[in-house]
This record gives structure tokens, C-alpha cells and sequence, in this order.
């Protein structure tokens, strides 16, 4: 094998991983789905506080807390608390969240429909979410080492000067590189 077969199979490496990468994004995407659908039922609500069900301080708290009873019988200090240590916005920012999470959770006891089950979605979906992101980040990883293997030739060359435009970051220089290098 020479030089050129090492190089043409380390550029495929790279392609499978991106195609890996987009794999694992995509079932993370529909895991978020069902859990926003999931919460739409359950807690109504709770999106008009966080936007993004996928923060960390969301998913702490929906996993403690799936649903808008299990909030209300809460204690307030500790929730307050989980909020703070995730969110460091401080403490004002969390009894500012406290107060708009304890109302989604009294008009989810009046607008929601929530069983026991949606509870056990609910964290079923957030393991799942973190089990993904604990892949993509895995992937991350082997992306960039790829990468780095590659440096001193024309994939590497190019992925860098991609990333010096704005906006483009490491993901999005590496997949059309890594999908048109070899078909020169």
C-alpha cells in the first residue's frame, strides 16, 4: 500500500465519522421532538420558560421533576438551589425561573393531562438525549484527531482555510472537505 491508499483511507475515516456524527444528531433531534411533544401534554407550559428543553438545567430538573405535581410538591430552596448551581445566572435568576415554573406547573393542573407514564417518557428521553450527546461528543473527539492526522496535506490545508470564513466552524469545514477531497 502506498502513500496515496493511506491518505484516501484516512480521508474515508473522516467521512465515515462525519456520517456517524449526523447519524447520532439526527436521532438526538427526534428524541427532543418527543420530549417537547411529551411536555406539550404533561406540562404545557414549561416551554414558555425554558425555550430550550435541553439545557442543563432544564434536563436536571425534568428528571427530578417530570411533572408539574412532582414540581409543586418540591421543596423551594431545593429547586431554587438546582436551578443556581446549573444555571449561574445567580440568585435572583433563579427565584425569578422558580416562580415561572411554579406557574406552568398550576396551569398544567388545570391545561395538562399527566400520567405516570408521561413521567417515565419523560426521563426515558432524557437519558436518551444524554446518551447521544455522550456519543456526538465521543465522535467530536475522533473527528478532530482525524484531523490532525491529516496535517500537512491538502484535506487538512483545506478544512483550515474554511475555517477562517465567518461562521464556518470545525463541522461545517470538515464535511463538504471530506465529501469532495477525493473525487478530484
Amino acid at each position: 500500500r502506498g502513500l496515496g491508499d493511506v491518505y484516501k483511507r484516512q480521508v474515508i475515516d473522516l467521512r465515515n465519522l462525519v456520517r456517524d456524527y449526523y447519524y447520532f444528531k439526527d436521532l438526538q433531534s427526534a428524541v427532543v421532538l418527543k420530549l417537547t411533544a411529551e411536555l406539550k401534554v404533561s406540562f404545557p407550559a414549561y416551554r414558555k420558560v425554558f425555550s430550550k428543553v435541553t439545557t442543563q438545567t432544564s434536563l436536571k430538573l425534568l428528571d427530578a421533576y417530570p411533572l408539574a405535581q412532582d414540581f409543586i410538591a418540591a421543596p423551594k430552596e431545593t429547586v431554587v438551589e438546582m436551578i443556581r448551581s446549573t444555571a449561574r445566572f445567580g440568585e435572583k435568576y433563579a427565584l425569578a425561573k422558580y416562580d415561572a415554573l411554579y406557574a406552568a406547573a398550576e396551569d398544567a393542573a388545570v391545561f395538562g393531562r399527566a400520567l405516570q407514564s408521561n413521567a417515565i417518557r419523560i426521563r426515558l428521553y432524557i437519558k436518551l438525549y444524554r446518551e447521544y450527546q455522550g456519543h456526538l461528543d465521543g465522535i467530536l473527539e475522533e473527528l478532530h484527531k482525524a484531523v490532525d492526522r491529516l496535517k500537512g496535506t491538502p484535506v487538512h490545508n483545506r478544512i483550515s482555510l474554511l475555517q477562517t470564513l465567518p461562521g464556518i466552524g470545525f463541522l461545517s469545514a470538515v464535511v463538504p472537505v471530506s465529501y469532495t477531497h477525493l473525487r478530484a
